[in-house]
Parts: C-alpha cells; structure tokens; sequence
C-alpha cells in the first residue's frame, strides 16, 4: 500500500521536513519520488496515518526543570546558570530517553558549542532571532478526519497566524494573507504541515558549521551560509537513510556534481536562503533548483 502525496511540491521548503517527520512516527515506512509525486510506501491508510500522527508524543516544555521557567529560548531559558553548557547537559540528562530530551539536543549538541563559554546554539530552521522553544507548545486542533483531507488533497490553509508554520512554508509568508486550499485573509497556517514540522525537526538534530568562534546549529540540511538545500530521490528510503542522504556534501556544495547524484538516487537539488522579514522573523522561499 501506498499513500501518494501528489499535492507535494518539490521545491517546498518544507518538504525533506514533513517527510521525514511522516517517516519518524512510522518506523515501516518508506519514500520516494516517482511520478512527479511524493509516495509512501505503508501499511497504513490516510485515516490510519492521521490517527498515528495525532498520537504521536510531542515535547511537554513544563516537564522539564528549567531553572527560571522555559520562556520563548533556549539560551535565555539557560542564562540563568554559572555555566550554561552544564546546566543544558543537566535538564538532558534528566530527561534521558524522552521526547523532551530529543527536543533539547535538537536545538543544540555537543557540536554547537559557543567558544565564549555562552549557551549552546540552537538551531535555524526554527522561525525568528530569539524564539525556538515557544513554538512547540503548540498543539493541533484538527481531529482525523481533518488531517486525513490534508494528507490525501493537499494543506488547508485555515483561519490562524502563520507562526505554526515556523518560517517553513511560503504560502503563508505574506502574515496577512495566504494562497492554497480554503486561504484565510487574516493569516494562515495547515494542522498537517504545522505538526509534521515539529516532528520532522525532531527527527533531524543539529550539525556545527565548521570555522571559529560560535557556530550556527542546523539540521544536515542547512550549510554554513544559511541555506537549506534538499534532494528530490528515486530510491524508497526510511528514516535513518533519508537523514544520511540530507548531510551529503554534495548536496550542500555550490555547483553539485549532477552525474554522481542521479547515480546515487537523486533526481535533483533545491535550494533556498533564509530571508529575514524583521529583527525577530526568518523564513525560507519556495527552492530554486540547482541540479
């Protein structure tokens, strides 16, 4: 059985994200390209996906000891310990094995720590300047049914701000106004797409950038200037082998090489930069293709 996402555009920003936040919740499954539209290979049904995705655990931010309350960021939910690095390593490991904990070194690790004896990074692919903790005390409000439509016809842009979409989806970037499925003009955001990005962010923990001094933290599918490059494949991938696919180098380097992606399973390459709406707001645009 298959699920055919052929609403799925493959220069949506959000696209390696939510798939792999849909792969995350179910261990059997699989993805591909073919076709022109995405495919996951599953047992289940849009019904039973939807049922699975909803009850998929996200990150309780009260269950963790933070020293001062969580607020909006890591780094100032951190400040207030003599060593921050200390205290993060801290609340981990008082979550060890939990979602919280995976929340916690996917917002920063080992390989993005500050050289000035600061917090840890955290990382860019979480919408604004200052606030990565606070978006993940959403929760959805679409119950099965509603997100099975979304999964089988495509997002359904409804009346909210654009804020649960987390700087990932350009239908939604203009904070009035939206285009797609039932579009609101007060702002807009998709249940399916808002809560398949927190699951896939999940899924995909920092990498450092190389150089000296303090280190932006992203996901492998971010590089050192700040942009997200993704593939489009050929070859049905799980979880673990989509996330290995996202960190190659040639993937991220300024001309890849398309020969030896397309012999690897890629068909093309994406690629968008972060573009800051404000002091506070950055956001990602539909990819340009590169490959």
């Amino acid at each position: 059985m298959a699920l055919t996402l052929s609403w799925m555009r493959r220069d949506a920003p959000y696209m390696p994200i939510t798939t792999i936040g849909l792969l995350s919740i179910e261990p059997q499954a699989r993805a591909l390209w073919r076709d022109g539209s995405l495919m996951i290979d599953t047992r289940l049904n849009a019904h039973e996906m939807a049922e699975l995705l909803l009850r998929a655990e996200l990150p309780d931010l009260d269950a963790i000891a933070w020293p001062a309350g969580a607020g909006q960021s890591l780094a100032t939910a951190l400040s207030s310990y003599d060593d921050p690095l200390v205290g993060f390593e801290g609340l981990c490991n008082s979550r060890e094995g939990s979602v919280e904990e995976r929340l916690l070194r996917a917002l920063a690790s080992d390989q993005t720590r500050r050289t000035d004896g600061g917090a840890p990074a955290r990382s860019r692919l979480l919408i604004g300047a200052k606030a990565d903790l606070s978006p993940f005390r959403w929760r959805p409000r679409a119950g099965p049914n509603a997100l099975a439509d979304e999964l089988t016809l495509g997002p359904a842009f409804g009346g909210s701000d654009s804020g649960p979409c987390m700087g990932l989806v350009p239908e939604v970037h203009t904070f009035g106004g939206s285009v797609g499925r039932n579009a609101s003009t007060i702002g807009a955001a998709s249940q399916l797409l808002s809560l398949l990005i927190r699951h896939g962010l999940l899924a995909l923990p920092p990498n450092g950038s190389p150089g000296h001094g303090p280190r932006p933290a992203g996901g492998p599918l971010l590089d050192t200037s700040l942009r997200l490059s993704w593939p489009v494949w050929s070859c049905a991938l799980n979880t673990a082998e989509l996330r290995t696919m996202f960190a190659w180098e040639e993937i991220h380097t300024p001309e890849p090489d398309e020969e030896l992606l397309r012999a690897r399973g890629v068909e093309a390459v994406y690629r968008s930069a972060q573009v800051a709406l404000s002091d506070t707001v950055s956001v990602f645009r539909w990819g340009r293709r590169v490959t």
